[in-house]
């Protein structure tokens, strides 16, 4: 679609997919029945196609959206400044009507722009929803991972052990986390929120962890936080009290132009919202240099976060999702958080590539090329788990877990063996619990009995035996036991 400008209103972003709406007439438009049949409609449907400072540019179809009176072309003749209702997915919007085909640079696309600024951030929420549901979309049908799906892990092997002196019921899968200890070193990862079917699968997933006994993390919360009608699809402790619940929100959104209070006041919220047991601030340079209407500006987030940290009432992970975390920031974080920085998710390279799946969801083919490049851009899971290990102080107890193309008991075994207190998993569960809690809990005792079926076939009593058991095999297949790096 041509780009698309109204006379007023600049930074319009593509709203994919297509937002459907309906705008009808608000109030009398008309005194006379001459000037009643230049603005006698009531609705239209239309569809949005670009969105931002309070504008949205609507596709309409000239021929047939035409009102009650039924003429051709009915819409040209609305006049800019008409009063309208913009309804959608449950929202509804004061607006007028700024530019018609007759004024706009396309035929069949009406701008209108909202009432009240006030309602800016309702709009932002609804575009960010639709979003989701795109994303939930995409990654039930799509090919979602890295091409090459080297999570970096099949370098490492464990020694076997012939005659172990173990029983299955010796072997001990407990782990402390976060100041908590789990009956495996298992996190179900934040991935989706916002949406029902958001809602459905968070549901889905909290039982299951309740019943695993393991944390599970949210999806990005900034939708919920935009408008408060979202946030009853976070708070799945309503239904599963005792599970272990972590927030997420964006690195990107405690910046650029919101003060460092702001920023603070944003994660206390996120908090309360949903009784978080912890929270997860996650950065994804990547994924926002892709999608279309990604944040830009990164500048300050490490202050931020620092200050953030200070005094902060819940354990605190700052998490990678699919790049990697490079050893000069968990450097910097560690140095700068100290004690206040609980754990990092290097969330690595090798499983879900957030940019691929924008590049997946943008109506442009460039940005779907863009996309294409950056599929398997940066650090695996094994390599950032490795670097992670060796760049992060041992006084600063700061735990590590490495999220990233895990999908089997034994990835679980090898992150653990290399260092990570807890294996994030995502993608499989996520499509099992796109069906029902049975398909997680299923999925996670498959998890749970691969780890245990490697423990007892090392002769490993409990997690902390399996580092002695792994060994490094790499391209030249020459192993070396005990050996991480």
């Amino acid at each position: 679609m041509p780009e698309l400008v109204p006379q007023k209103g600049p930074n319009l972003i593509a709203v994919t997919p297509r937002l459907a709406v309906k705008v009808s007439r608000k109030g009398d438009l008309a005194s006379s029945a001459s000037a009643a049949k230049q603005t006698d409609f009531w609705e239209f449907p239309a569809w949005a196609v670009l969105a931002g400072s309070g504008f949205l540019v609507l596709e309409t179809n000239a021929e047939t959206n035409n009102g009650i009176n039924a003429e051709p072309n009915a819409i040209m003749a609305i006049p800019q400044g008409t009063g309208c209702s913009l309804t959608g997915a449950g929202f509804q919007f004061d607006a007028e009507i700024v530019a018609t085909p007759a004024s706009a640079a396309v035929q069949n696309a009406v701008t209108i722009k909202l009432s009240s600024p006030a309602q800016g951030p309702a709009l932002d929420a609804l575009i960010g929803s639709q979003r989701k549901v795109h994303h939930i979309e995409i990654c039930e049908n799509r090919d979602v991972e890295s091409s090459d799906r080297d999570h970096g892990l099949r370098e490492y092997s464990f020694m076997p052990c012939a005659l172990p002196e173990l029983a299955w019921d010796d072997l001990d899968t407990k782990t402390k986390f976060l100041g908590r200890e789990f009956e495996a070193p298992i996190l179900i990862t934040g991935m989706t929120g916002g949406v029902e079917r958001g809602s459905h699968i968070n549901h889905n997933l909290a039982r299951a962890a309740a019943a695993a006994g393991i944390p599970m993390g949210v999806g990005s919360q900034r939708i919920a936080l935009d408008d408060e009608r979202f946030a009853g699809i976070f708070n799945v402790k309503k239904e599963v009290p005792g599970v272990f619940l972590i927030g997420n929100i964006g690195a990107a959104q405690l910046v650029g132009s919101r003060s460092r209070e702001k920023a603070r006041e944003i994660c206390l919220r996120a908090i309360d919202m949903i009784s978080a047991d912890a929270m997860a601030i996650h950065v994804n340079v990547l994924q926002e240099m892709i999608q279309t209407e990604g944040d830009r500006d990164f500048r300050g987030v490490l202050d931020c976060i620092a200050f953030i940290a200070r005094d902060f009432p819940v354990p605190l992970m700052i998490k990678e999702v699919g790049a990697g975390m490079d050893p000069r920031t968990a450097t910097r974080l560690a140095s700068r958080l100290g004690t206040a920085l609980h754990a990092i998710d290097v969330g690595g390279r090798g499983g879900t590539s957030w940019g691929w799946i924008e590049g997946l969801r943008a109506a442009d083919p460039m940005t779907f090329e863009l996309a294409k490049g950056f599929r398997d851009w940066g650090l695996t899971t094994g390599m950032a788990l490795n670097l992670a290990r060796q760049a992060i102080p041992m006084e600063t107890q700061c735990q590590l877990v490495a999220t990233g193309g895990i999908r089997n008991g034994v990835d679980v075994a090898k992150v653990v063996a290399l260092g990570a207190t807890m294996a994030g998993v995502g993608l499989p569960l996520f499509r099992a619990a796109l069906k029902d809690t049975n398909e997680v809990d299923a999925a996670l005792g498959n998890f749970i009995k691969g780890l245990k079926t490697v423990m007892m076939c090392t002769g490993a009593r409990q997690l902390s035996d399996l580092p002695g058991a792994v060994i490094k095999t790499g391209p030249s297949h020459n192993p070396t036991r005990g050996t991480l790096s």
